[in-house]
């Protein structure tokens, strides 16, 4: 039996750089068919079910970090089954951060 994983792409940038207009346009091709497109600025934190998303019960943690681990659960969901995650993310020094590690954007 073949196993097929899919693919990640992580769309990251300043605001109002084209981000969103870029996912936008590979959804609307035929390859883009392929892929979901997660964006945190999308989660309606109030309608998100938390319950799953701590680590253990009780666990208090910024809603940033409820969204992240959302969206981390949806793109493992979609991957494990061969469905490519296109993530459209905003730079975290500028927006706040959503758990994603910081690029340094300097080459030494």
């Amino acid at each position: 039996m073949e196993s097929h994983l899919g693919l990640l792409l992580i769309v990251r940038g300043l605001p109002g750089c084209g981000k969103s207009t870029l996912v936008r346009n590979i959804l609307a091709s035929p390859f883009g068919q392929r892929f979901i497109s997660l964006d945190p600025d999308a989660v309606n934190v109030a309608e998100l079910d938390a319950s799953p998303l701590l680590n253990f019960e009780g666990e208090s943690v910024p809603k940033a970090t409820l969204v992240y681990r959302f969206l981390l659960q949806e793109a493992r969901d979609a991957l494990s089954r061969g469905v490519g995650v296109l993530w459209d993310q905003p730079h975290g020094e500028v927006c706040g951060g959503y758990g994603l590690p910081e690029v340094s954007w300097r080459y030494p």
